[in-house]
């Protein structure tokens, strides 16, 4: 998969989510779907597609350190939208983002509170549990341990707005980092066509490169 195939499967999904499941003509919806999850899986399609070096990924996977591990009371417990797993160990974390239409003001916030848990984490033996047998896997968290905030569209927001939070960013790397796959062009249009939607955005090689190791 690549970066323009990411973004196309991006903008079907949205078109998509405005249609009912069966398509009854008498049943409409009035709000789309969500399309975080299948957003989630797309961009680990693109990940094990581009990156030889990836054993595995997990996709909306708690990850657990066990009460007493770093003086915590009870077990720590983290969402990441997806884990990566290099040579066994947790290297690196991801928090996908549609767009910052949700929150305007708050990456320092979110910056924060992901650099924390890579505080907490790296180093460290955890647990994550597989969504489909429920069986536990033990793994070790690498020292370098990173997390990114990954955008998938610098749209929904002012420019100047856009600049602002990612100038916020920047004082967390290079542990936490934001990657802005797109812009130019939201992948949710309503007056393009899906070809059209695609080429008026501008995808940034650069950031989905950075996703990568190999």
């Amino acid at each position: 998969m690549t970066p323009h195939e990411f973004m196309r499967a991006i903008i079907d999904e949205y078109r998509r989510a405005r249609l009912t499941g069966r398509e009854l003509p008498n049943v409409r919806r009035g709000r789309s779907r969500a399309i975080s999850s299948r957003a989630e899986e797309y961009l680990a399609e693109y990940l094990v597609t581009s990156d030889p070096t990836l054993d595995l990924i997990y996709v909306d996977q708690p990850i657990r350190l066990p009460a007493g591990v770093i003086g915590n009371a009870r077990t720590l417990q983290r969402y990441p939208d997806l884990v990566l797993i290099r040579n066994d160990c947790v290297d690196t974390l991801i928090d996908l983002k549609m767009d910052l239409g949700w929150s305007r003001n708050k990456m320092r916030e979110l910056c924060q509170k992901h650099t924390q848990t890579v505080e907490f984490f790296a180093g460290q033996t955890g647990k994550l549990k597989d969504g489909q047998t429920k069986s536990e896997h033990t793994y070790q968290f690498s020292n370098n341990l990173r997390y990114f905030i990954v955008v998938v569209s610098g749209m929904n927001i002012t420019q100047s707005k856009l600049k602002s939070q990612l100038d916020a960013a920047i004082l967390f790397e290079p542990r936490v980092r934001v990657l802005v796959l797109s812009n130019n062009q939201h992948p949710n249009s309503y007056d393009l066509s899906p070809e059209e939607t695609l080429r008026k955005m501008k995808v940034s090689d650069e950031a989905f490169n950075s996703l990568t190791y190999g």
